[in-house]
């Protein structure tokens, strides 16, 4: 998963020389987010919309712990199928001069989210884990499966058109296109579970555990060369087609699982 979106850093060199640069950058980060995406939303949902209010359900016990099950497998048996679909994203032909914005910017945010993602310290890395893994779920989550499907959804549009124009949206606005395929579809995931389980507490758990066990990944793997490569998108045909079999599998058994026939769907 890209973590940071657009960010515009000149010299890279000198925010390493300055103390405390990339905490100094993740608490900016931060900061912007929770103030855009968190706050004024909140504003925008109790003080001009109020009708939106009932995003805000929660689930019970059963369903919460379900959420935190499937969240968990379904992030372990993704992983070579999203690889596999990135490397395909990473590969598609495109006009030269398009191509070569693009991979400028895929490789300012690679930078920046390296200098980001990489923290040597555990205040470092729990800063990361908060600004990179936590508020990103709640804030992202809130404006896109919340808001967004909401206000689509009082249009009176279909479902799925719902989830899926939400999706590309999420996706686009991260301006990254070398990852746009991977995050469309955990972004129609995430569009689905709010379906399902009447909550947007439901996709804030998936993107929180996806964001936080990426984040471990790729530290453990730099600093204590634990686990594979996480930036791997080479596997075998049958490895890729059995994760997306296994995670097929999963989400259909979820869906069963979750909903229940005397409380219809709501779309977030």
């Amino acid at each position: 998963m890209k973590f940071l979106t657009g960010y515009n850093i000149t010299n890279y060199n000198t925010l390493k020389l300055i103390p405390n640069g990339p905490q100094s950058l993740l608490l900016a980060q931060g900061g912007g987010m929770f103030l855009g995406f968190i706050i004024l939303p909140l504003i925008y949902v109790y003080f001009m919309k109020p009708s939106l209010k009932d995003i805000f359900k929660g689930m019970n016990g059963k369903k919460t712990a379900s959420v935190f099950v499937f969240s968990i497998l379904a992030i372990l048996f993704c992983g070579p199928f999203i690889s596999a679909l990135q490397g395909w994203n990473q590969a598609m032909p495109l006009p030269s001069g398009l191509e070569k914005v693009l991979k400028t910017m895929e490789e300012t945010a690679k930078v920046v989210t390296e200098l980001l993602v990489y923290q040597p310290t555990w205040s470092g890395f729990l800063l990361a884990a908060i600004v990179i893994g936590i508020i990103p779920a709640i804030a992202e989550e809130l404006v896109f499966r919340g808001i967004m499907q909401k206000e689509l959804k009082e249009e009176n549009w279909n479902p799925h058109v719902i989830i899926w124009v939400t999706a590309i949206v999420f996706s686009a606005i991260h301006l990254q296109f070398y990852g746009f395929f991977p995050r469309l579809l955990l972004g129609a995931m995430m569009g689905y579970m709010a379906w399902w389980t009447n909550s947007l507490s439901a996709p804030m758990i998936f993107h929180c555990i996806n964001n936080l066990s990426t984040l471990i990944a790729f530290n453990l793997y730099k600093y204590k060369n634990l686990g594979p490569d996480p930036e791997q998108t080479s596997f075998s045909w049958y490895t890729v087609l059995a994760s997306a079999l296994i995670t097929a599998a999963l989400i259909y058994f979820f869906k069963t699982f979750i909903r229940k026939p005397e409380e219809p769907p709501t779309v977030y």
